[in-house]
């Protein structure tokens, strides 16, 4: 006997047997109304939606960053190349600082050296004025390539300062690509997460359908017709097999070192004989403490005598031997031989005497 009861709420919307029906496993018994369910399926679907947006999204912002990230890793290859132009063009004002210095040192010797001569009367005053002149043109070519170094080192410090700081920017976009790759995963994980869901929810329609899990009889509709509303779990009907039942049956504890698996029991009908045969199939490991009894449980395959829950009276088999059966009151002993008296033919024509015959009592 197995007890129908929905797996969602809702209304009856078909009733596909009668009460009484014999129907088979499988067999769709009722419908119902799954509003709520389709409901369900409906924000499931919209879900899986807006995920699928949330990840274009999150895909759009991981390209938007890569692109980012290549902007500024061109401008790092371009800084590091303004650095290197930089610090070539500072060791050459450096060079020409260098040269500038030596042809002012140069020019200051011979500014001293025209001067002695031409205070001499050596040279003419002439000679003084160019060597002066010679010598007021280093010292301003000096002045000029300190200028230019100080310019230049000026130009690397810019350069460097403009290379760190798009490496830095470098190095947070590398940050955010990860970020948003990341976001990417975790939105493709969200989908799958809600697809399963609607999965999952969608398997709940197919709960509105009330099926046959074993084959039977229908019992009766517990006043519920199309249009009842039912809740999960809440009793519909029945459907009972009664081809094959088990009988419960108390054996008193005494009898316990006699049972066995496979005794044969009769069941008695109401006039109190045998109309089927089973076997014990299962003996109860615990003891019912209220009447000292042990539970047997005796399957047998039932020929339409029997209904489900109905009380019988069985008979349990326990030992088989040839021999005839006699009523007790017949036997009568005489020096402990047990006898019983036996109508046998008489003389001829004479009608039927008894005879008495000694008998072994099993």
């Amino acid at each position: 006997r197995v007890n129908l009861a929905p797996e969602i709420n809702g209304r009856i919307m078909t009733i596909a047997v009668e009460e009484g029906d014999f129907v088979t496993q499988g067999q769709l018994i009722a419908e119902l109304e799954p509003t709520q369910q389709e409901e369900n399926v409906f924000a499931a679907s919209a879900n899986v939606q807006s995920q699928i947006a949330a990840y274009n999204q999150s895909q759009s912002e991981l390209k938007q960053r890569e692109g980012e990230r290549d902007s500024t890793s061109s401008q790092v290859a371009g800084l590091k190349a303004d650095v290197s132009r930089a610090q070539a063009n500072l060791k050459s004002t450096l060079a020409d600082l260098q040269r500038a210095s030596a042809d002012l040192e140069l020019a200051k010797i011979n500014y001293e050296r025209s001067k002695f001569l031409v205070e001499s009367g050596v040279l003419p005053t002439q000679d003084l004025d160019d060597k002066t002149r010679d010598l007021n043109t280093a010292q301003a070519t000096v002045t000029a390539r300190k200028e230019a170094v100080e310019a230049s080192r000026s130009q690397v410090q810019t350069t460097k300062e403009s290379l760190n700081s798009a490496l830095s920017n470098l190095k947070v976009a590398e940050e955010r690509i990860q970020g948003a790759r990341a976001n990417v995963d975790r939105a493709k994980a969200n989908i799958d997460e809600s697809r399963g869901n609607k999965g999952s929810i969608e398997q709940t329609l197919i709960f509105n359908r009330i099926i046959a899990p074993v084959s039977g009889i229908v019992g009766d509709f517990n006043e519920k017709k199309i249009g009842d509303y039912l809740n999960v779990g809440q009793p519909f009907t029945t459907i009972t097999n009664n081809d094959r039942l088990l009988l419960n049956v108390s054996v008193p504890v005494e009898n316990l070192p006699r049972l066995k698996i496979g005794l044969p029991v009769e069941i008695l009908g109401d006039d109190g004989t045998p109309v089927v045969t089973g076997s014990i199939s299962f003996i109860s490991p615990l003891t019912q403490k209220t009447n000292q009894s042990v539970t047997v449980k005796i399957s047998f395959n039932n020929d339409g005598s029997f209904k489900d829950q109905k009380y019988v009276r069985a008979r349990i088999i326990w030992d088989t031997k040839p021999g005839v059966l006699i009523p007790t009151n017949i036997v009568s002993s005489l020096g402990g031989q047990k006898f019983v008296f036996v109508a046998k033919p008489g003389e001829s024509d004479s009608p039927l005497i008894a005879k008495q015959i000694p008998i072994t009592v099993a």
